[in-house]
């Protein structure tokens, strides 16, 4: 049975922990490294919900995309809810790894997986940080092109059927011409001159704001608010890596994708 220090040697090979944004926290946010892992639990956030159902499953480890620890923890108590959220869990002996902006930024990663999961062909970075070691540029968002142009509302139906998206805003004519597609997960808007720069017909991106949208209008680029949550996408690739990893080590550890919800907004 692999500790916890293993499994984590997995996912920060496909996004190394310097990948992250300098403003991000990633990494081991709760736990021991030499902790035996009994369970594996994959999820978008963590929540009370989510660690109940790691609870039920037996899982000792949740692999989360959003970090439960973000800014400076000042107390742990069950005074307020994130207190009684960490306390569970460290009741309970559950590690929890983050995989956030080092996750997006990946050559395979987050912003690889949502474009690929598009259709689109010839992906490229949108906004390079670096390069690795192997002369692979790496960084926010990805460009793309489709085959066969679209409609923007055909595209946000596709966004839909895809990424299992409750329904989109729009930004812009929704009969605009699509070929070339700029898009980041998250909240990403800080990026959207990027995409000007690639002369992308669209945007996606999640979280944007009213002024946000005038501005992208100005600019004249459309855009399509999908939301956080098509970052979900993460459960099934990430159970899909470690069950490959799984198998090729013969390790005897359940892997669970979580069913639980995390989407705040119902529409």
């Amino acid at each position: 049975m692999p500790t916890v220090s293993e499994v984590i040697e997995v996912i920060e090979t496909l996004a190394p922990r310097y990948l992250a944004e300098s403003w991000d926290n990633v990494g081991l946010q709760i736990g021991r490294r030499d902790v035996k892992v009994k369970g594996i639990l994959f999820t978008l956030d963590v929540t009370i919900e989510v660690v109940e159902e790691a609870i039920g499953k037996g899982a000792n480890l949740i692999i989360a995309h959003h970090p439960i620890i973000f800014k400076g923890v000042k107390s742990i108590c069950s005074d307020n809810d994130k207190g009684v959220l960490y306390l569970k869990l460290i009741e309970q002996g559950i590690n929890v790894y983050v995989a956030h902006t080092n996750l997006d930024n990946a050559n395979g990663g987050m912003n690889d997986w949502l474009a690929q999961s598009l259709g689109l062909q010839n992906i490229c970075v949108m906004d390079v940080i670096g390069t690795l070691e192997n002369g692979q540029e790496y960084g926010t968002g990805r460009v793309g092109m489709f085959e066969n142009p679209m409609t923007l509302e055909e595209l946000g139906n596709l966004v839909n059927d895809v990424y299992i998206t409750h329904g989109v805003r729009f930004v812009g004519d929704k009969k605009t011409r699509i070929q070339k597609v700029a898009l980041c997960g998250g909240s990403a808007m800080d990026y959207y001159e990027s995409a000007l720069k690639h002369k992308a017909d669209v945007y996606i991106t999640g979280d944007i704001k009213y002024h946000q949208a005038q501005d992208l209008l100005a600019e004249g680029l459309v855009a399509i608010d999908a939301g956080h949550y098509i970052e979900s996408i993460c459960k099934d690739k990430l159970f899909a890596i470690y069950k490959e990893w799984v198998k090729m080590n013969e390790y005897n550890i359940p892997l669970y994708i979580s069913q639980v919800n995390t989407d705040p907004f119902v529409f």
